[in-house]
């Protein structure tokens, strides 16, 4: 009877173990496959936050990092053992690549290209910054690892599923002990000892200890773990809200938390703004701007480029601000957070500085104007003085000279020298109306500009041996006195240039003109140069050069140079006709 009641006890027993187990061994592929999904998915998850966050750690507005800092952060990154490559490049003059990769030995060198992604999850991300696209991100992650951590998972679970089977076991037959065997031996013990007190033996205090243990170990787990989520959540309060940039946070653009330093830049208390629409905060004008923005950040993941832009304050005066959004959840729903810096100061000492440096320009410009207006005031007096007084006298001296050499009893040797002072005398009247000439044209009062030119041109070609061919129009009626002499001296400059540097043959000359300006055109076949970058009073070419951009200004013109070493020199002008 004992050997055929444990045998029932034993067949039961395994019956059910057996099929517990065929259960659990089902649910062990089913959870195989899941882990080895969520492993899947859990990489291409850590692969684009990876890209995302080395992305806007470079594109965030405290920047401005060194190639030290950027290879600390590709460093950073690739603490992850998943991770198998990282490489940051900028759009700079270098095009410069950060890039870090696994060897044979799983240690992260450095080098300059990007590996073979073939069987790996590849995530890229540009880098933007002020509007701007500074450079990019790709992150490489190796599915290496993957199928030991599903294995690991695995037999952790065939681990847990023999635990499981041993107590189901240990279980299973205590309960058959109970419930089934043990009333039938005390039955067939009061049926064997008529009259004797049988007393059923054993209690359930043993299953209950063991209940309350598992209980108490239960709980001091989830009190650990809630005291380690609570200093973790302490330390990012605490960063964010002493950070001194404004970090605000919207669902569905209204506010739901913003930090001391937000509430500093609006000028009133968290609790007055909570609720209130993201479109209070900011100009109508660009409304429809952050809309197209928060769609792309929010349905697509898409993180839009740093914005400046205005934000209205709790008084209604206006704060400029640099604002990036990446996407974010909070208490289970999408949301948005703003990362917003206060640039309002910056902005105002830069307007005053460019206002302070238009200033400076414009008293520059006044000042080589006036300078320029004093300096023909002075050659037209020294040309005057040169003409009415030392031209006078020395004309004088030759009259009195060619009076003395008719005088028929003067000596022979005394002939000679007064006709060689006679020639000086006139070799010097010459040279006096020739720097008169120079100093003051007087061709401009006399003939005009255009026939000035034409004048000015010839005697070039005629002393120089070059060729010239000029197309004039007139523009005597549309050009000013002063401005006709500005207009004379940049053509003078040109030709100047053109017979002491240009070694041309040949050159092209047009003054043309419209019922809105006139445009000079000077073109040559010599050497050239190297053309400056820019012409004006910072200019890197010679004086010349800077007189002709001053006295264009003058003008209201602007001035352009065409000219490279081989190929000769264009000059255009084009100046304004002012009503």
């Amino acid at each position: 009877m004992n050997y055929r009641r444990k045998s029932i006890t034993f067949a039961v027993v395994v019956s059910l173990v057996s099929v517990t187990t065929l259960l659990l061994g089902i649910l062990a592929l089913f959870s195989y496959q899941s882990e080895s999904n969520k492993e899947h998915t859990r990489l291409r998850i850590q692969t684009k936050i990876l890209a995302d966050q080395l992305a806007l750690s470079l594109a965030l507005p405290v920047w401005n990092f060194d190639r030290a800092q950027i290879d600390k952060i590709v460093e950073s990154t690739m603490e992850d053992r998943e991770v198998f490559c990282v490489v940051v490049r900028m759009n700079d003059v270098n095009s410069t690549v950060h890039a870090r990769v696994r060897d044979e030995n799983w240690d992260a060198r450095p080098t300059d290209r990007d590996p073979d992604s073939e069987g790996m999850l590849v995530e890229t991300r540009t880098i933007g910054a002020n509007g701007n696209d500074i450079g990019s991100v790709k992150v490489f992650e190796t599915f290496r690892f993957l199928k030991s951590n599903v294995r690991q998972g695995l037999l952790r679970d065939i681990f847990n599923i023999l635990i499981a089977e041993t107590f189901l076991f240990v279980g299973l037959y205590f309960l058959l002990w109970q419930l089934v065997i043990k009333p039938i031996r005390c039955l067939e013990k009061y049926a064997s000892s008529a009259g004797e007190d049988i007393k059923p033996e054993g209690r359930f205090t043993g299953e209950l200890a063991n209940l309350r243990d598992s209980l108490e170990q239960m709980l001091d787990t989830l009190k650990a773990r809630y005291e380690r989520l609570r200093e973790s959540e302490e330390r990012y309060r605490t960063v964010v809200e002493f950070s001194p940039e404004c970090l605000v946070i919207w669902v569905e653009d209204r506010l739901v938390y913003i930090n001391p330093a937000g509430e500093k830049l609006i000028g009133a208390r968290a609790e007055t703004l909570m609720g209130r629409s993201l479109y209070e905060f900011l100009p109508g004008k660009i409304h429809e701007l952050i809309r197209g923005r928060r769609q792309l950040l929010v349905n697509e993941g898409v993180i839009p480029p740093l914005i400046d832009t205005d934000i209205i304050r709790a008084d209604g005066s206006m704060a400029k601000v640099e604002a990036i959004g990446i996407p974010f959840t909070f208490e289970g729903k999408r949301a948005v957070l703003n990362l917003v810096r206060d640039v309002t100061e910056r902005k105002h000492a830069e307007a005053e500085k460019n206002h302070a440096l238009q200033r400076e320009q414009e008293a520059l410009e006044d000042y080589a104007h006036k300078l320029i207006a004093s300096q023909e005031a002075e050659r037209r007096r020294i040309a005057g003085e040169l003409h009415d007084s030392l031209g006078q006298n020395l004309l004088l001296i030759k009259n009195r000279i060619q009076q003395s050499l008719v005088t028929p009893a003067l000596p022979e040797s005394l002939r000679e020298q007064l006709a060689a002072v006679n020639q000086l005398a006139s070799q010097a009247i010459a040279e006096v109306r020739h720097i008169s000439h120079d100093l003051r044209p007087y061709q401009l009062d006399q003939l005009g500009l255009t026939r000035s030119l034409e004048v000015m041109i010839d005697a070039a070609g005629q002393s120089s041996g070059i060729v010239f061919e000029r197309k004039l129009d007139s523009c005597d009626d549309v050009v000013e006195a002063e401005a006709a002499t500005n207009f004379y001296r940049v053509v003078q400059e040109c030709l100047n240039n053109i017979l002491k540097h240009a070694g041309a043959r040949r050159v092209q000359i047009r003054l043309e003109r419209d019922i809105s300006q006139v445009r000079l055109f000077i073109t040559d076949d010599g050497r050239g140069f190297v053309a400056p970058s820019g012409i004006g009073r910072r200019t890197s070419g010679g004086l010349g050069l800077r007189n002709m951009a001053e006295r264009v200004r003058i003008l209201g013109g602007i001035l352009k140079f065409h000219s490279a070493p081989g190929r000769g020199t264009n000059i255009e002008v084009l100046v304004p006709i002012r009503a």
